[in-house]
């Protein structure tokens, strides 16, 4: 996927996620890896935890434990924008 937004010449903001810890720390660093190793062989804008802001802000994750609330994704866009806003400015070039 990231070889063809690139080769179509898209501006790419690879956001990356982790696993719950009962995963294993050794399986929780591989996977987070892949969005490392990711980033670096495409050359892209890359934001290692799109929930880092949320952990231990009530009200940000739905019941489910896993998907952000209005009020968390606020907290991710208000994140995100700051990775996000050069690569709008870059195209527009």
């Amino acid at each position: 996927m990231l070889t063809a937004l690139e080769n179509a010449h898209i501006k790419i903001l690879l956001a990356g996620i982790t696993l719950p810890p009962n995963y294993g720390q050794e399986y929780i660093q591989q996977f987070e890896q892949v969005f490392r190793g990711l980033a670096q062989k495409h050359h892209t804008a890359f934001v290692p935890m799109i929930y880092k802001n949320l952990v231990n802000v009530p009200g940000t994750i739905q019941p489910d434990g896993v998907h952000p609330t209005a009020k968390g994704s606020e907290i991710i866009a208000r994140m995100l924008m700051p990775v996000l806003v050069p690569l709008l400015r870059k195209s527009r070039d």
